[in-house]
């Protein structure tokens, strides 16, 4: 795999156009703290212009736009991968981009509902271009192998048993949002990570150990959980690095979770106070 600092290559701009890839926008919320939504429109438009259509109204839209700076991730299905950091710039809802991803087959032929809003982006660094290692891959996956039993013991902490048995899995994509040392937000694909018990995620650090190595302790991390049957869940908590010769193994302590899946998104852990209810009684 190389690293790119350039822009998009027209091969680049190609390849990104289909709707069927995996593509994960890391924003932050009003404290700085990372949150991951899996926005698969993402394209590029040219060697330094990126777009997404809105379909779903979440936190993340609203965050790319107060804050501006996002962190992205994109795997196609050949197993190409781009990730890097861009600056949201603007939106329409009308011209011929809107149109562009309104005749989209996904979008052109749904009856309930389509784009209603393009996102425009500036693209800051293109850091990571090539395909995904996956015998490295492999290997940091095999190493979490018995860690997993963690993952469905436990009580009493931020995750239920389905968010614990869920990420516990290995067949269930992770995706890990932070802030990197330079201060730009970075996604990288953890697939090794795991549940263990019910308020911690471990997260082998090989193969993106100098990515993650650059996360101070302490930092906000957020892993975003996401299922080929569109199942999805965000924990976040902060990052205990466990350093050894050659890697290490990384901790988070969950004390948030998020329902990422439409259309009811939503925080899950810590609860959220239910609103009063009016008395009506005479």
């Amino acid at each position: 795999m190389k690293n790119a600092r350039s822009g998009f290559s027209a091969d680049d701009v190609t390849a990104l156009s289909p709707e069927g890839k995996i593509a994960v926008v890391c924003t932050t919320d009003g404290k700085g703290r990372p949150h991951l939504s899996m926005l698969s429109s993402l394209l590029a438009l040219s060697a330094s212009e990126m777009a997404l259509g809105e379909f779903c109204v979440g936190h993340s839209k609203s965050y790319m736009q107060e804050r501006r700076e996002v962190g992205f991730f994109v795997m196609t299905l050949d197993r190409r991968i781009w990730g890097g950091s861009a600056r949201w710039t603007g939106l329409t809802r009308e011209g011929p981009v809107y149109q562009q991803f309104n005749e989209k087959p996904m979008f052109r032929y749904n009856s309930y509902f389509g784009i209603n809003t393009v996102h425009f982006f500036d693209l800051i660094s293109l850091d990571r271009r090539g395909t995904l290692p996956l015998a490295r891959t492999a290997v940091g996956v095999s190493t979490s192998l018995p860690l997993r039993l963690g993952g469905l013991a436990g009580r009493g902490g931020a995750m239920t048993p389905w968010t614990r048995k869920f990420l516990a899995r290995p067949d269930v994509l992770k995706f890990a949002g932070f802030v990197s040392a330079d201060g730009t937000l970075k996604v990288e694909p953890v697939l090794e990570a795991t549940s263990f018990g019910s308020g911690h995620v471990l997260v082998p650090e090989f193969p993106w150990s100098n990515s993650l190595r650059s996360i101070r302790s302490g930092a906000p991390v957020a892993i975003l959980g996401l299922s080929m049957n569109m199942e999805m869940v965000l924990v976040r908590g902060p990052y205990k690095p466990h350093r050894i010769p050659g890697g290490g193994i990384s901790s988070i302590e969950v004390d948030f979770v998020y329902n990422s899946m439409p259309p009811c998104h939503g925080q899950i852990f810590p609860p959220v106070p239910l609103e009063p209810v009016a008395d009506f009684r005479l």
